[in-house]
């Protein structure tokens, strides 16, 4: 589908005879995010894991969910961050319970993440470590990283999702307040093969290597680190970080490998035990947690799936 079909798309949904229309955008294009508001308006449904129609400017953000709360559309965004884990159900249910999350800690991208545990492996595995540039590679050749891995390397897609989650905590707050020191700010990378990204990265070798021996001095790893931060001071506006941190071995992401992701939440009624999500990302994950969405939300949709009983495979 071209964007230019667009409107087009949109009239031949609403002509359908269906009992229920849900558009999937598992793009990351920003004219379709645009649209979003538009199709929800008109009482399409929309699931999706486009994190650019969240992350716009507050007043785009409102509108959104004001022309869906105009029809009752539905709009599923469970995969925006977290990907397969039930990280954004978690926050729901935190902050339907009346809770207040006080620290949000996390590890948001499987492809910065892989390449950290690449270089900097934890205590317990077996792994030697590698470069940088030989990391970023292999991320690569894995499928993990965005059509653009400098999205990827330099915070930005991790600060996406990090304002997703922050604005579902309701906070008021935009991609400029979260401050980000990415691994890499340099030019694009979109269309280089792995081996010509390898050979662009291997001039930042050196220093990272200096920090991932710095940190292993000190018994920790090296890990992109998010974290959210509640402040009295300021209720609506989080204090919001995104850099490379050492975290020491006690800590829960101290043990994350490969592309795993993980998220911790401190929060009012777990203020002594954070409650910690985490698991390993794959290409299959992504495609099966965005399915997983359309399903449920095609069931709790289409009163007809509510009376046809249990599912194969339902408890």
């Amino acid at each position: 589908l071209r964007t230019r079909h667009l409107a087009q798309f949109k009239e031949a949904m609403l002509d359908a005879d269906a009992p229920v229309r849900v558009i999937i955008d598992a793009s990351d294009c920003q004219e379709v995010a645009e649209k979003h508001g538009e199709w929800l308006g008109a009482g399409l449904h929309v699931v999706t894991n486009n994190t650019l129609a969240l992350t716009g400017s507050m007043d785009a953000y409102r509108q959104l969910f004001k022309q869906r709360a105009e029809t009752g559309a539905r709009y599923v965004y469970g995969t925006a961050y977290g990907d397969r884990l039930p990280v954004a159900s978690t926050v729901t249910t935190l902050v339907s319970s009346g809770d207040t999350v006080r620290i949000v800690e996390g590890v948001l991208s499987a492809s910065v993440s892989f390449v950290l545990s690449k270089m900097c492996p934890p205590a317990h595995s077996q792994d030697k470590s590698v470069p940088f540039s030989q990391a970023v590679r292999e991320g690569m050749e894995s499928g993990l990283f965005e059509q653009d891995p400098r999205d990827d390397l330099s915070g930005q897609h991790s600060a996406k999702q990090l304002l997703c989650l922050g604005r579902d905590l309701g906070y008021e707050f935009d991609l400029e307040h979260i401050a980000t020191d990415g691994l890499f700010t340099g030019q694009s990378l979109a269309g280089a093969s792995p081996a010509q990204v390898e050979e662009m990265m291997r001039a930042h070798d050196q220093a990272l290597e200096a920090k991932v021996a710095a940190a292993q001095a000190k018994g920790c790893v090296l890990r992109f680190l998010a974290t959210l931060k509640h402040d009295e001071a300021t209720p609506l506006t989080p204090t919001a970080t995104l850099r490379l941190t050492e975290i020491p071995a006690s800590h829960p992401f101290a043990a994350l490998n490969g592309s795993c992701i993980a998220v911790s939440l401190l929060t009012d009624e777990h203020a002594d035990q954070p409650l910690v999500i985490s698991g390993a990302i794959s290409l299959t994950s992504c495609v099966n947690a965005l399915y997983s969405d359309l399903i449920r939300a095609a069931r709790t949709l289409d009163t007809r799936a509510r009376d046809r009983g249990p599912v194969l495979g339902s408890p």
